[in-house]
């Protein structure tokens, strides 16, 4: 008898963690298995039973024992909830991702490029090279970009001249930047510019003859 209030007391504990688990405990030469059955509705009674192997594997089952749910300490569960990740803050317009580095070359390259202009066209100027890096035509990061040399043509013309190391980046620049990685846009995709006053003639005649023309702000024509 002594086993057999052993194998109930194991019981209990069993469907104290989980409703029908199968647990085995070995005691000595005897292997204890015992298994519960739930009836339809958690309220009610439900059936176990048990099994006793000994050391030579003979088997001896109890037949089916009702217990009642009072008799169990009930334990509660609580299904755990996706939480999101906090979005990272970054340097980014349309999946464009800054580093430092790009930062500060497009910052330089905005001073140099737009002096003089309002903030508009700062931004415009800025919204040119990041326009360049999502277009599959021309380099994927804003250095690169900025320092394109191709048949010996540079595609800014203050890299060519050295004013782009000579500037001191301003405070509407910084601006200007700040804004068109938060996501500001009024260039209507443009991927050149020119200041048709400034450029050689041969230029001008390539941008009007190969380019789409967008607008004009400031002093410097938009195009596609």
């Amino acid at each position: 008898m002594k086993i057999f209030k052993f194998v109930r007391n194991v019981l209990l504990l069993a469907a104290y963690l989980l409703t029908g688990i199968t647990l085995i405990l070995t005691t000595g030469d005897h292997v204890l298995e015992a298994a519960s059955l739930p009836l339809a509705q958690s309220q009610r009674p439900f059936l176990t039973s048990f099994c006793v192997t000994d050391a030579i594997d003979r088997e001896i089952c109890s037949g089916w024992v009702e217990i009642a749910v009072e008799d169990i300490p009930v334990k509660e569960t609580v299904a755990p909830v996706a939480r999101k990740k906090p979005a990272k803050k970054k340097d980014k317009v349309s999946g464009i991702q800054l580093s430092k580095e790009d930062k500060k070359v497009l910052l330089r390259i905005v001073e140099a490029e737009a002096t003089g202009e309002d903030l508009k066209g700062k931004m415009l100027v800025a919204n040119v090279v990041l326009n360049r890096v999502k277009n599959e035509e021309f380099p994927d990061n804003v250095t690169d970009v900025v320092f394109q040399h191709e048949n010996g043509v540079y595609q800014f013309s203050p890299i060519l001249d050295g004013r782009y190391y000579e500037v001191t980046i301003s405070d509407d620049t910084r601006k200007a930047v700040k804004k068109v990685l938060a996501g500001e846009d009024e260039s209507e995709g443009a991927l050149y510019f020119m200041s048709r006053n400034m450029a050689s003639k041969k230029n001008v005649r390539w941008f009007d003859s190969e380019l789409t023309y967008l607008f004009r702000h400031g002093t410097h024509q938009f195009f596609k």
